[in-house]
């Protein structure tokens, strides 16, 4: 890596991260952040606006350096904030929360509020702070690095280990979103989607995946009962029990392009006016 002499949270800081790609940047961009979409991270690039700051996040900044001395005590170490940029890549960087140079290894520290704490003490990382890491570990170079989770009284300590596959997707997806940054090239609707992680947005995926599941068992059941009936009615029209067993035949759709009187002819013109609805599906 190489390292740079700039002071984090400065003007020229800011100034400079516009023009990279820094390691919290990479969650949005991985589509994984519950904050900000890759729409909102290009405007904030392009237009040069700040990043908005709540009464949570500035708790979580003003404990940094309380977290940091909390960290370096419990390791016995002693770490100071540096800002990398990658040997290879120009665009790349990392503004590291604290760099053991004896030891060659970084923390990121982190403030959250109180279910995430209590998340990550039963080993549930956010994946927002994965793809961040996997950033950080991929710009110094390093094999592992560590996760301070700090609530104001005592940390928790997570080890994180380079994942060689999660850096070359997130090479892959943070060059894209550099190309679309050079060519001033908003990303799709799609890309820009917030990723809701709370509990009653997850509550209502379940219920729905629970759904889903119930219906396509009682599909596939319908389908096995309709077979038996067909069987049973040695493939002839039956009734009985309240339902009629009818052989139907439906007619094919019209292929237009055979057509031979439509060559040429926009059949666009003659659609009838477009409609909205919502596509549910798993990804």
């Amino acid at each position: 890596m190489t390292v740079l002499s700039l002071q984090q949270n400065t003007d020229e800081w800011y100034e400079w991260r516009r023009s990279k790609i820094g390691a919290s940047d990479c969650p949005i961009i991985m589509g994984v952040s519950p904050f900000k979409t890759p729409l909102d991270l290009y405007n904030e690039k392009i237009n040069g606006t700040k990043t908005f700051i709540n009464k949570a996040m500035e708790r979580g900044s003003s404990m940094e350096g309380e977290a940091l001395v909390s960290f370096g005590v419990e390791m016995g170490v002693i770490t100071n904030p540096q800002v990398f940029q990658h040997p290879e890549i120009e665009w790349m960087v990392a503004s590291l929360d604290g760099w053991c140079e004896e030891g060659g290894f970084h923390v990121e520290v982190k403030c959250p509020n109180e279910n995430v704490c209590k998340n990550i003490k039963l080993g549930i990382i956010p994946p927002y702070y994965q793809w961040q890491i996997q950033h950080q570990l991929c710009v110094a170079n390093t094999s592992f690095g560590y996760l301070y989770v700090y609530d104001g009284l005592e940390g928790t300590l997570v080890k994180i280990d380079r994942d060689d596959q999660m850096i070359a997707k997130l090479l892959e997806k943070e060059r894209e979103f550099f190309n679309l940054l050079q060519t001033e090239t908003p990303p799709t609707s799609e890309d820009s989607m917030p990723l809701r992680s709370d509990s009653e947005w997850q509550d209502a995926v379940n219920a729905w995946k629970e759904a889903k599941r119930a219906r396509m068992e009682a599909e596939e059941l319908e389908k096995i009962c309709k077979e038996g009936l067909i069987y049973l009615a040695n493939n002839k029209n039956c009734a009985g029990g309240g339902v009629r067993l009818l052989q139907r035949t439906r007619q094919g759709a019209v292929d237009y392009s055979k057509i031979a009187a439509l060559k040429g002819v926009n059949i666009d013109l003659y659609r009838k006016p477009s409609y909205t609805y919502w596509e549910l599906s798993e990804w």
